[in-house]
């Protein structure tokens, strides 16, 4: 089944989102388990979401004044970490706004919004990674396959175009393909991905760019290989 998918069988398919899943263990096998593994994580990015995009006006801050003050320099007041975020997320944002310019989906701001928030996440959450350049690119097709099959089970769901599937079928399904949660899906994937290629980041170096200085069978490649399919 990798192979066929190495080799672009499912490039037309509208299940290709869910069998990269299956393939980097976001989702089990048995399709009874997917509401509730994808509930789970959806719910815990929601979490690390509050957890690492702070906002100093939220109430859960200290309004002590002493304290939640944007002069003050102490590590404590989360002013200091908002600044910090900000200078990090300008730097995302420089290379989320070169992603496939031929797109129009990663023009749009919102989309362009979730990357970024998605990439900060995650390197916060990954220290010693941190973000890279070129981390953009990883993250693009993963999120733009979700996309398109979010759109496609949505028109044949609104066009009558799943009589044959079971109503348990097709409430598993909607779970999956919930379009609220193409952010949340979104950030599982890339993280799986990471798994096997942060050892090109986490040196502290920058990843290498210049494909000929990698070995063909290499991470870097995979991926360039993967864009190329999911954008021709």
């Amino acid at each position: 089944m990798k192979n066929f998918c190495l080799r672009g069988g499912l490039r037309t398919s509208t299940l290709r989102s869910i069998a990269w899943r299956i393939h980097l263990k976001c989702l089990p096998l048995s399709k009874v388990e997917w509401v509730a593994v994808t509930t789970r994580a959806r719910n815990l990015y929601a979490t690390l979401k509050q957890k690492n995009i702070p906002n100093p006006h939220d109430d859960r801050f200290c309004q002590d004044p002493q304290i939640n003050n944007p002069l003050d320099q102490t590590d404590h007041n989360p002013w200091q970490q908002y600044f910090a975020d900000h200078e990090l997320r300008d730097i995302i944002l420089k290379d989320v706004g070169r992603t496939f310019p031929e797109l129009e989906f990663f023009q749009q701001e919102h989309i362009r919004r979730m990357m970024c928030d998605i990439l900060l996440i995650y390197a916060k959450e990954y220290p010693f990674v941190s973000y890279k350049q070129g981390m953009h690119e990883i993250l693009a097709p993963l999120m733009f396959v979700l996309f398109c099959d979010q759109q496609s089970f949505s028109h044949c769901y609104e066009t009558g175009g799943l009589k044959m599937l079971s109503s348990e079928d097709i409430s598993i399904l909607s779970h999956v393909y919930d379009r609220n949660h193409l952010e949340s899906d979104s950030y599982g994937m890339f993280c799986e991905v990471m798994l096997e290629v942060t050892k090109w980041y986490e040196d502290g170096s920058q990843p290498v760019t210049n494909p000929k200085q990698l070995n063909d069978s290499g991470p870097y490649m995979r991926f360039k290989r993967m864009v190329v399919c999911v954008t021709a």
